[in-house]
């Protein structure tokens, strides 16, 4: 990288010979001239220059007052003054002022040379660790964007994570529910179906007990009817044989009896004279009377005769 530096003099053959010393012993610099002050400053607003090398005196602004302008626009640049013979105290100042080094008059080459390269080297140094703290702090900037926006995004991360922590929180919490819900139904329809089965087993044995009593009923039942129905046909039996006994007595000796008092009403009323027409009268009635009292027995015993003699073929006399 090439250097630049700032010669200032009034003197004309100064001001050519300290450029050509500083081509000719530090060839990587490059040297620029001003002859008056003014010329100085507004060069020296425009560059930065490594170094300022200007004479402490001169018509219009003296060195000193140079300084301070170049104090006030390049704070760091070095800057070495020339002094003459017998100028040491305005050196002094010049020193206190700000000033790097200052050279007297005559000119030492190599003193002036060295002074310069120390200068210059100073400010190459200054210029490089104030570029080191611009690039520093260029990169503490940005890490500091960086730390900024890893920040924001932990944050934001933390905050996805918190609110899918919630959620998951929510979930396992709604689901412990729901376990503890299902468990509860779970113990509910498991007693449900405890009692139940208690009760159809109840129900069963009741079931099974009045299936047995039941079925002893109906044996019972069947063993009544069966008596029932042999006590029917005994009761058949009896009133058959009672109705044929009726029959018979009607018919046999009931209507017999009449058969022949009818028969003898009837000798009897032969037996009459014709004057006896009354007595004949009242005996045909009576006659009368008794053979009604015959078809009357006839039809009772009739009634009476047992319908079993008929499917046999036994009709009633």
């Amino acid at each position: 990288m090439s250097m630049q530096v700032l010669i200032v003099d009034d003197d004309p053959a100064l001001l050519h010979a300290l450029p050509e010393t500083v081509r000719t012993r530090m060839r990587d610099v490059l040297v620029e001239t001003a002859d008056t002050a003014r010329d100085a400053l507004k060069r020296i607003a425009e560059t930065d220059y490594d170094a300022i090398i200007t004479d402490l005196k001169m018509p219009g602004m003296d060195g000193l007052a140079l300084l301070n302008e170049i104090r006030s626009l390049r704070p760091y640049t070095p800057t070495l003054l020339i002094t003459g013979h017998g100028e040491h105290d305005l050196a002094v100042q010049a020193l206190r002022g700000g000033a790097y080094d200052f050279i007297q008059k005559p000119i030492d080459r190599d003193y002036f040379l060295a002074s310069l390269g120390r200068a210059v080297q100073v400010y190459q140094l200054r210029r490089q660790v104030e570029e080191q703290r611009r690039a520093l702090a260029r990169h503490a900037e940005e890490l500091e964007q960086e730390v900024q926006a890893r920040t924001r995004e932990l944050r934001e991360a933390n905050a996805a994570k918190d609110a899918a922590l919630s959620r998951f929180q929510g979930e396992i919490l709604q689901r412990t529910q729901a376990e503890e819900a299902l468990q509860r139904l779970n113990e509910q329809l498991e007693q449900r179906v405890i009692e139940r089965t208690r009760e159809l087993t109840k129900l069963n044995a009741e079931l099974v007990r009045e299936i047995a009593e039941r079925k002893q009923a109906e044996g019972e039942l069947h063993k009544n009817r069966e008596e029932l129905r042999a006590l029917a046909a005994r009761l058949m039996t009896v009133q058959e044989e009672e109705r044929r006994r009726i029959s018979c007595e009607l018919h046999d000796d009931l209507n017999q009896k009449l058969a022949v008092s009818v028969m003898n009403a009837e000798a009897a009323e032969r037996r009459w004279s014709p004057q006896e027409d009354v007595n004949r009268e009242r005996l045909r009635a009576i006659r009368n009377e008794i053979a009604e009292l015959s078809d009357d027995v006839r039809k009772l015993a009739y009634r009476l005769h047992p319908s079993i003699l008929d499917h046999l073929g036994l009709a009633i006399a």
